[in-house]
């Protein structure tokens, strides 16, 4: 790619010229003529693919820090991102203007310059793949507007050191004999604990022993002592189990008891919907808040519903100072699941080529109420209803409160039409919901949690939705009659039994009692199959006992609110959940008949278990009823 054809696909924008008058006075038209921009464009073959390679490189930050830029500073201030850097004595102050990009395909950043070298920069990647599958071309664009004689003389001196570095860098990215793409390296100082601090986590893993693996334990810590300030900023614990091969469940639980230990701290993050950034970093669940804001996505949103909460660890202080370091915005790897973001200007059209995955995405408009939904659909989908080859979508379609959707054939091609008076960033974004988040739904279902964090209790009045959950509750049967024939010594005994049985198994596959209430254990598991093996469990410790039991197994929607006992759960799925227990006779293990047929609790009870008792359970507030399924262990054979 030459320069002449980048300026003919890119070319310099009348608006740049006139943007921020009254901060930059000599972007007047008079002296845009007299001020040539300095540009360069450099290609650069790669031994990675186009996927690959964008994986490595949109992550500008790393990249930067890769080049031996200095470390820069950002403040978020009314939703404009502001940043600050010093290089090589030049203090440079700067408006970040919104990234663009498109996925695997090019990035562009801006900025606006206030003091430093220059008045304005535009930066561009354009990725291609090259001749095989295997490798690709990245072509790399600088454009600047110096700020006068001085600032042109270093930056000319500054693009030719900095072509250097990036030849040198792109040529050590490659395939690893493993198969995956090498990473751009770290130049950061080599981090060791100091002495007081190995002997206070000697300490700890002294007080954990037996609650704690202690294998377990010395990989967290090592792998505190040997990560990056970036990846300890948020100690996400998915991603730790991930990295250290570890089940989840258990990084989980080990995290919870370092906290408690003075090794970590716990943060319950507030997460836009839309960008995905954390709002507020908040130290206790109390401090939830019913809504709140994005300013840069310019959005209102409700901080209880189930995707705006993570909860993430931190490393305590007197274990490893942890400073988050910036060496660019790097919007990009910041919002992976952001696959296009692009500014079109007023009364103005772009259109690009979209070659998504064939799949369900959401578009949108930063500021606008109304997002559509896009349905990808491959070449091969020509039996569905007739797809466009070409969508058109206009602002103004996106100002509408009521939601619609469109499909587009990929690969297609797609026009963003920007009828207004003003600038409008248009977004595409994954809709899938993310796996790789600690939610308030599954730390709720930890009895570690529980235990360890009993203080923990949501505002009063507040209501958090934690989405689907597996419920269980038990309930002794005739318990009345227990104390009057056996007395309240003997009774309670065995309904301390009843306790003891069903806090045990609800732990051991991974669940956790939400309170007891009278001689009833109401707990909550993590799937559906935990939640029948363990119902499975209980019943069957009691079969050749003169206690018995009943268990009602529920799953749906459910809120978590804040009650005399604590973190309680609250909703139809719960009510639901009661009455079905009370439906139910001495021994029999119940639930909806819909929940009976699904194929991953049949697989565990149809070995284990009697013949399903199908029956009808009314409401008086209702015409419809529910059919629920009642079975029973199978007693185990003799000899």
């Amino acid at each position: 790619m030459k320069l002449n054809e980048l300026l003919e696909r890119y070319p310099w924008s009348e608006e740049w010229k006139r943007h921020h008058p009254k901060r930059l006075e000599h972007w007047k038209p008079e002296l845009w003529k007299r001020t040539r921009p300095l540009e360069n464009l450099w290609s650069f073959r790669v031994d990675l693919s186009v996927d690959d390679l964008w994986s490595q490189i949109s992550d500008t930050s790393k990249t930067n820090r890769a080049l031996g830029l200095p470390e820069m500073s950002f403040v978020e201030e009314d939703g404009v991102l502001f940043g600050r850097s010093n290089n090589a004595g030049w203090v440079m102050e700067w408006e970040d203007i919104p990234w663009e990009w498109l996925y695997g395909k090019e990035l562009s950043n801006a900025r606006i310059y206030s003091r430093g070298p220059a008045s304005f920069v535009r930066a561009r990647y354009l990725i291609e793949e090259a001749d095989t599958a295997s490798s690709s071309m990245l072509h790399i664009y600088f454009g600047w507007i110096p700020r006068n004689l001085t600032g042109r003389l270093f930056l000319k001196l500054g693009m030719l050191a900095m072509k250097s570095r990036y030849a040198a860098l792109l040529s050590n990215l490659k395939k690893t004999e493993q198969g995956s793409a090498s990473s751009l390296p770290s130049p950061t100082a080599e981090f060791r604990f100091e002495d007081t601090v190995r002997s206070r986590i000697e300490n700890i893993k002294k007080r954990l022993a037996g609650i704690v693996p202690s294998t377990l334990l010395n990989d967290l810590f090592h792998y505190f002592e040997e990560s990056s300030e970036d990846e300890l900023d948020r100690i996400r614990p998915y991603t730790v189990a991930e990295r250290l091969h570890s089940p989840p469940d258990a990084i989980v639980r080990a995290m919870l008891h370092l906290t408690r230990q003075g090794a970590l701290t716990l943060s319950w993050d507030v997460i836009c919907p839309h960008c995905r950034g954390v709002r507020q970093s908040l130290p206790a669940l109390g401090d939830i808040p019913e809504q709140a804001s994005c300013d840069v996505c310019v959005i209102d949103f409700d901080a209880t519903s189930y995707d705006a909460l993570e909860i993430t660890f931190h490393l305590h202080p007197s274990i490893r100072t942890v400073q988050k370091r910036f060496y660019c915005s790097a919007e990009p790897a910041r919002k992976p699941h952001i696959l296009l973001q692009t500014t079109v200007a007023p009364a103005e059209q772009k259109t690009m080529e979209l070659n998504l995955s064939p799949a369900r995405y959401r578009m949108r408009g930063i500021g606008l109420p109304k997002t559509i939904t896009l349905q990808a659909e491959g070449a091969d989908a020509a039996a569905l209803d007739p797809i466009e080859a070409e969508v058109r979508v206009d602002i103004a379609s996106l100002k509408e409160q009521t939601n619609g959707g469109l499909t587009v054939r990929v690969p297609g091609r797609l026009s963003l039409v920007n009828s207004s008076k003003r600038r409008q960033v248009f977004v595409i974004d994954r809709v899938d919901e993310r796996d790789d988040i600690l939610r308030p739904a599954a730390l709720f279902r930890y009895q570690d949690f529980r235990d360890l964090f009993s203080e923990e209790a949501l505002k009063p009045g507040l209501q958090l939705d934690i989405g689907t959950q597996y419920l269980l509750m038990t309930d002794l049967v005739g318990s009345t009659r227990l104390y009057d024939t056996q007395g309240d010594a003997a009774a309670f005994r065995s309904v301390k039994q009843h306790f003891e049985v069903g806090f045990a198994e609800v732990k051991k596959n991974g669940g956790a009692v939400v309170k007891t209430i009278g001689d009833a254990v109401f707990a909550v598991l993590p799937s559906a199959t935990a939640l029948v093996t363990t119902a499975l469990a209980i019943q069957k410790a009691f079969q050749n006992q003169p206690l018995k039991l009943r268990i009602a197994l529920q799953s749906g929607p459910v809120l978590a609110v804040n009650l005399n006992t604590g973190i309680d759960y609250f909703g139809n799925t719960v009510n639901l959940l009661a009455k079905l227990e009370g439906a139910l006779e001495s021994g029999e293990i119940g639930m909806p008949a819909s929940m009976y047929e699904s194929p991953e609790i049949r697989r565990v009870l149809d070995d284990q278990t009697t013949a399903p008792t199908f029956r009808e359970l009314r409401f008086s507030w209702k015409q419809e009823g529910l059919r629920i399924a009642a079975v029973r262990p199978l007693l185990p054979m003799n000899g």
